[in-house]
């Protein structure tokens, strides 16, 4: 008898991403056990996942300009459960250590605003 995939088995959770997290500063660590341990059980069902700075998510493919001579393989692809579940979060929150007093606040705030664009 067939097994069903593990993604059909499991209840489905929204993959929350984390970015900018240095989990060995103590200060970064108790972040990332707030959002991924200290869950309640009438919290909404989701996942943390951290993820480094030089994570590259998957590109998006080009959309056809006509269908009109396509066959669709099948309805969905064999990975495609697994990759939205596993790998793209629905949502990535970036960290970044920002301090008001720095003499250099716009090269910090134009370095931040240039990660949060990288990920987009």
């Amino acid at each position: 008898m067939f097994e069903l995939p593990a993604e059909l088995m499991a209840k489905p959770l929204a993959l929350i991403g984390l970015t900018g997290l240095d989990i060995a500063n103590p200060v970064h660590r108790s972040i990332w056990d707030a959002f991924s341990n200290n869950r309640r059980p009438d919290c909404a069902a989701v996942q943390f996942k951290l993820f480094n700075l030089a994570h590259e998510f998957p590109t998006v493919k080009p959309k056809r300009s006509s269908y009109e001579w396509y066959i669709p393989k099948g309805i969905l692809k064999r990975n495609w459960m697994s990759k939205y579940l596993n790998d793209i979060p629905s949502v990535v929150i970036v960290f970044y250590d920002l301090d008001w007093n720095d003499p250099l606040w716009n090269e910090k705030k134009m370095e931040c605003a240039s990660r949060v664009q990288s990920l987009r």
